[in-house]
C-alpha cells in the first residue's frame, strides 16, 4: 500500500529532517501534513459562493475546499451537510466535521482554536 510505504519512507527519514531540516524541506513539510492534518472546509446553501470567495482570499495552507448549494453523492465531504440555510461552513479533518458555523469570522475563529492559523 502507498500509504504504509510513505510512512516507513517518512519514519526512515525522521532524524535527517529534524538535524538537517533545510536539506529536507519537502520532507519536513510533508511530516507537518501528517502530523495536523489537512483541514476540509464544506460550504453548503444557497449563499456559498460569497462565503467561498472569502475563504479564498485568505491564506489557508494545506485545505480541501468543496462548496454546493445541493446535496451531491460525487463527493463524500458534501454528503449529509445542511442546505436548507443561507450559508453554513463545516470543518473537518479526515471527513469527520465539527458542528457547523454561518460566517467566515467564526471559521477563522475554529481554526485559531485549533492551532490553524
Amino acid at each position: 500500500d502507498w500509504y504504509e510505504t510513505g510512512n516507513k519512507m517518512l519514519d526512515g527519514l525522521h532524524t535527517a529532517i529534524i538535524n538537517y531540516p533545510t536539506s529536507f524541506a519537502n520532507w519536513a513539510a510533508l511530516m507537518i501534513k501528517q502530523a495536523y492534518g489537512i483541514n476540509e472546509i464544506v460550504i453548503t446553501g444557497k449563499a456559498y459562493k460569497e462565503i467561498r470567495n472569502s475563504v479564498l482570499e485568505h491564506y489557508m495552507p494545506d485545505k480541501i475546499l468543496q462548496c454546493d448549494s445541493s446535496e451531491s453523492n460525487e463527493f463524500p465531504l458534501l454528503k449529509g451537510k445542511d442546505y436548507s440555510a443561507d450559508a453554513c461552513v463545516y470543518l473537518c479533518k479526515n471527513y469527520r466535521c465539527l458542528p457547523p458555523c454561518n460566517t467566515l469570522e467564526e471559521l477563522l475563529l475554529l481554526l485559531k482554536d485549533l492551532g490553524n492559523k
